[in-house]
């Protein structure tokens, strides 16, 4: 059972990198820059820390 499941994960594994890859060729011929970019300083979103507010 463990067998065949890892089977599988490894298939959507190769899946997902493949289709990565082939996306992120796509940008580069199109010259464009791939992810999130870098943002100005006034668009920057604020962090908060973890247990800063009680009840989380």
């Amino acid at each position: 059972m463990f067998g065949m499941l890892s089977v599988l994960a490894e298939l959507q594994r190769e899946l997902i990198v493949a289709n990565t890859g082939d996306g992120l060729a796509s940008v580069r011929t199109r010259g464009r820059s791939a992810g999130f970019g870098r943002t100005s300083p006034g668009r920057r979103r604020v962090v908060l820390r973890p247990g800063r507010f009680t009840g989380l």
